[in-house]
């Protein structure tokens, strides 16, 4: 059965950027700006804005695999490059790096592509990732990529999906990582009752025999 431990797990492997807000947010405040400073973040915005590879991707669908497939392969610089600008700058600013564990015992499957509204910038693609963990135990997830079409061709905004069987899907926005975390906490806050309660339905071990 997929639980929710292992679904988030999932989530912060695939955008690496739930688990670290949270460690961003102890951070002491940093100084009031100053005129180098405030450049400095301006040159930031301008970098986290370029990445270091460039990957086409003339349909939604070849961006979705080519995220996808980064992931799988633990590659950082096209798994950041496929991101939204705006999603990129996101993590420059909460000092969050995209590092992929990577997943050899994963699959997946690049499935339908809608436009909402007819909005030809906009695109849902509609994914199932399998993986096969030591225990031989295989979790499948089912996975809207949202993606916006920039100059260098479609890009990953978020994702929406299911945070536990039980909980309808939500939607986690890469471009805003406060907003994402909350939802991510928010999620994790309702499905811990129905664990306790399930814990506590199990029958208790008898210990060993004397």
């Amino acid at each position: 059965m997929r639980t929710a431990m292992k679904l988030t797990g999932w989530i912060v492997a695939v955008a690496v950027l739930a688990a670290g807000i949270v460690g961003c947010n102890n951070k002491t405040p940093s100084s009031p700006p100053t005129s180098s400073n405030t450049t400095a973040q301006a040159n930031d915005a301008v970098d986290a804005a370029e990445p270091v590879v460039q990957v086409a991707a003339e349909t939604p669908a070849e961006a979705v695999g080519s995220f996808l497939k980064a992931l799988q392969t633990g590659d950082d610089k096209v798994a950041t490059a496929m991101l939204t600008t705006k999603a990129r700058q996101e993590t420059k600013a909460h000092d969050l790096v995209v590092e992929p564990p990577g997943a050899p015992n994963a699959k997946y499957t690049v499935g339908e592509v809608q436009h909402p509204d007819d909005n030809p910038k906009i695109a849902y693609v509609s994914c199932v990732w399998s993986e096969t963990y030591d225990n031989g135990e295989e979790e499948a997830y089912e996975v809207v990529w949202i993606l916006r079409h920039e100059e260098p061709g479609w890009r990953v905004a978020g994702m929406a999906t299911q945070l536990a069987e039980s909980e309808e899907p939500v939607f986690l926005d890469f471009e805003d990582l406060t907003a994402m975390e909350n939802t991510v906490q928010q999620a994790e806050s309702a499905t811990q009752p129905a664990a306790k309660a399930q814990q506590a339905q199990q029958p208790q071990s008898a210990g060993p025999i004397r």
